[in-house]
């Protein structure tokens, strides 16, 4: 058994394990000694250093940004909006007569001219009724005839002692009555004829079907609603604009480039606004006439309206990305000689697709920055770059 494990007699402490352990440690502790005051000194130094980089970065850095030269002059303000090609008038086309519908001659979106054949109704009811209103009118005519016959023969013996003035115009109210009878009946006679002609819908002006509420057996009422023609001879085009735009539209330049066709750009006017705002949008339904009417247009088709009107004082024109909020007002940064951000607070008069137009707050000649606005901040030193750099 070695001396540091052996044990003490019994009723005595045991004094000399413990010992030779805190020999042992502080021994060890002794050797180390120079690792770990070395090891405390580098970190202390690692620490330092990284204070002191962090503490000049902000003071000494200076940033390159994308800038651009602001000039001012008088510009347009314009704003595109989609709208589709639409008829300036349907017609609603109904049987003037009641039956049952015997042919639909029409497809949605075939195109019809003037007394082009819509559909048909039975005829046979119709037919009878001509017939009977003729033989009326027959009827009617000899009962006329009969009686101008007596009205003559009385006359004859106007001078005898056989004549009475009281049979005579009893005779002559009876022609009277019977040439009334027979008017009537004549008028009976067109009118059914007209009934017959009701029974075959016909149009009556150039357009295209856009609604067939019929089919062949279907039992239609007078008026009701057979087919709906849309006059292509009219087109508007229909753009839902914002209440904000309504009063620039009456002197903005209206211009109408459709989908189809979109290398040419049509003139167009301001033909009718909608009385109310549409509930869901909120938006009003503004219809725009065409001057021209280009070859191949159609119903339904896409169309982009552009409203173009002068602006109201002098702007600037620079990249939408430039502008960005500083203390809740629209604000861009500028750049001085010495490259020191300014935040400049601007107006801005609308925008153009990728643009922002800058109604006051530039002048000619400011440098303004267009990208990575939100990381900068104010009077920090910047380098404004070269177009080759940018690019």
């Amino acid at each position: 058994m070695s001396p540091d494990t052996r044990q003490a007699p019994e009723g005595q402490p045991t004094t000399q394990a413990p010992v030779a352990l805190s020999k042992r440690l502080a021994a060890t502790t002794l050797s180390m000694g120079p690792i770990l005051v070395g090891f405390a000194l580098l970190c202390t130094a690692i620490a330092l250093s990284g204070c002191g980089v962090e503490s000049a970065t902000p003071a000494n850095l200076v940033r390159a940004v994308k800038t651009e030269t602001v000039t001012v002059g008088n510009g347009t303000i314009s704003s595109t909006y989609p709208g589709t090609i639409q008829p300036r008038r349907e017609s609603q086309l109904g049987f003037r007569v009641a039956g049952k519908v015997a042919k639909r001659y029409v497809q949605i979106g075939q195109s019809v001219a003037p007394g082009k054949v819509l559909a048909t109704l039975e005829q046979d009811d119709l037919g009878l009724r001509v017939k009977a209103a003729e033989a009326q009118m027959r009827a009617a005519a000899a009962e006329a005839e009969q009686a101008r016959v007596d009205v003559q023969r009385y006359t004859l013996i106007k001078n005898s002692p056989a004549f009475s003035q009281a049979v005579y115009d009893k005779r002559t109210n009876t022609l009277d009555a019977a040439v009334a009878r027979l008017r009537d009946t004549e008028s009976q006679v067109k009118l059914a004829k007209n009934q017959l002609e009701y029974s075959t819908l016909v149009a009556d002006d150039f357009g295209v079907v856009t609604a067939t509420n019929i089919e062949p057996g279907q039992v239609v009422a007078q008026g009701q609603t057979a087919i709906v023609v849309a006059r292509s001879s009219d087109l508007d085009v229909v753009v839902s604009i914002p209440e904000a735009k309504l009063a620039d539209i009456e002197r903005a330049d209206v211009r109408v480039t459709i989908w189809s066709q979109p290398g040419e750009s049509l003139p167009a006017r301001v033909r009718e606004v909608a009385a109310s705002a549409d509930p869901t949008t909120r938006t009003y339904a503004v219809k725009f006439a065409l001057d021209e009417m280009p070859d191949g247009l159609q119903i339904g088709m896409s169309a982009t309206l552009t409203l173009a009107s002068k602006a109201q004082s002098s702007i600037a024109e620079i990249p939408l990305r430039a502008v960005f909020e500083h203390n809740g007002q629209p604000s861009v940064w500028t750049v001085d000689a010495a490259g020191q951000l300014t935040a400049m607070p601007v107006t801005v008069s609308g925008y153009r697709n990728a643009s922002a137009l800058i109604g006051s707050g530039l002048k000619t000649g400011d440098v303004v920055v267009t990208a990575g606005v939100h990381k900068l901040d104010v009077g920090q030193k910047v380098r404004p770059l070269t177009a080759a750099a940018a690019s």
